[in-house]
């Protein structure tokens, strides 16, 4: 049942060769149904990515409010009279 079904959406036939009775479709067009597959994976990955992107942005404004941390330190300067880093030279 689904043959016929899968044959008529793809306008091909069934064969049955007499030697060796096989049975084969021939003329059946699958460019139509390889587009028509890729169009709907596009189709849904597009509504997946807006769908996750939806969610994201409204959890994250229902989030608690981020917690604020004291402010670092303020790291000290080199003592005068060494070289910076950037005056040393790579090895050879």
């Amino acid at each position: 049942m689904w043959e016929r079904f899968a044959l008529f959406a793809l306008r091909g036939q069934v064969f049955r060769c007499c030697d060796c009775k096989k049975r084969f479709w021939l003329g059946v067009n699958w460019v139509p149904l390889v587009l028509g597959s890729l169009a709907a994976l596009l189709v849904v990955g597009v509504f997946s990515a807006m769908i996750v992107a939806h969610n994201s942005r409204v959890a994250a404004a229902t989030a608690a409010p981020l917690r604020r941390y004291p402010k670092a330190k303020s790291i000290r300067p080199l003592p005068g009279g060494l070289p910076g880093l950037a005056n040393e030279r790579a090895p050879k």
